[in-house]
């Protein structure tokens, strides 16, 4: 059952330049997309929080580059002597 909220807008607030009949519903949608966008946020927020606490530990820090971080993983190293001595 959808329930009834009476909200009132200054003049000149950029929701009355909707028609009358359109307003409701464009009010619907913009608090939708903000509740929306509080939950985007704050998922944000904590995950930035986290890399900075990362960042202040010298947790996940790397002085290589993430292409020489690649090539290494691509590189094989291969020892002869130990080979030669099979």
């Amino acid at each position: 059952m959808d329930e009834k909220l009476t909200v009132r807008f200054p003049a000149g607030h950029p929701v009355l330049k909707y028609p009358p009949g359109q307003r409701s519903q464009r009010v619907r949608e913009l608090v939708d997309a903000a509740l929306r966008l509080e939950t985007i946020l704050s998922s944000i927020d904590n995950r930035l929080a986290r890399m900075e606490s990362m960042l202040l530990t010298g947790g996940g820090m790397s002085e290589k580059t993430p292409e020489e971080t690649r090539n290494a993983e691509k590189t094989v190293v291969f020892d002869i002597e130990a080979f030669t001595e099979i």
